[in-house]
């Protein structure tokens, strides 16, 4: 453990009233993963301290949705900024999906269209351990987003659009079962779109023509004899917390 690494817990009363610690994560950005087992955690820049601690400050009070919008924000002001700091392992966005308990499909259709957007931008990115979280979570927010939900009406169409071309040129490797779970996520978006898009007229009913962009991803063949669930609960999602003291954060 480096000095000045980021440690999170949950906070109790003991049986003599005094605060004690629960739930340790010692590692809450999860620099160390099975598919980066020798990058240890380490310390943050100041910045990048406070905007975790203003993110988990917004999740305990129930804002969602600012949060969700707060870490996709800030991801574009670092991609775009040279002189952001150097936190590139820190994904602000994935931290917040890792804490929302499966509360993602209550948050506005908006957000839930901005999100979509931002997990097929950075799919290419994608750690091995969280691809199963990524289809689910795709899967889900593609097939509970209501196009016609504020906001979405007006963009859906490109944003699909936009959404596909990022999935074609994803290098990420996923399992045949899973390679059919984001065609249907893809497929459910192409006829919401259609039914916003005031310059098609194909019905809804109507198949599109235009190559599925999932195929193109690198395909990863199951076990033989094995099928994974293709919306399957992932411990990595779920909120390790247990809702309280998700605020408490410390160097």
């Amino acid at each position: 453990m480096q000095l000045g690494a980021v440690v999170e817990f949950s906070l109790t009363h003991n049986a003599r009233g005094f605060p004690q610690a629960r739930n340790i994560n010692w590692d809450p950005m999860g620099f160390s993963s099975p598919d980066t087992p020798n990058l240890a955690p380490r310390a943050v820049s100041p910045q990048t301290f406070n905007m975790l601690r203003q993110i988990l400050d917004l999740m305990e009070k129930g804002q969602i949705d600012d949060a969700v919008v707060k870490a996709i924000d800030e991801h574009g002001k670092q991609a775009n900024d040279s002189a952001a700091p150097n936190n590139n392992d820190v994904d602000l966005v994935w931290f917040v999906l890792e804490r929302l308990g499966g509360q993602e499909e209550s948050v506005r259709d908006f957000v839930k269209m901005l999100l979509l957007l931002y997990l097929s931008k950075t799919m290419s990115n994608l750690r091995k351990h969280r691809v199963l979280t990524f289809v689910r979570l795709f899967d889900r927010l593609s097939h509970t987003l209501d196009p016609k939900g504020k906001g979405v009406l007006e963009q859906l169409s490109s944003v699909v659009e936009h959404m596909e071309a990022n999935l074609r040129s994803s290098k990420v490797q996923i399992t045949e079962d899973q390679v059919l779970v984001m065609q249907s996520a893809i497929t459910e978006l192409r006829k919401k779109a259609a039914t916003t898009d005031p310059t098609t007229s194909r019905p809804r009913s109507t198949p599109d023509p235009r190559p599925n962009p999932v195929p193109n991803v690198h395909r990863q063949p199951a076990p033989p004899g094995v099928r994974p669930p293709e919306v399957a609960p992932d411990p990595t999602v779920s909120n390790r917390l247990g809702g309280k003291g998700r605020g408490n954060f410390r160097r």
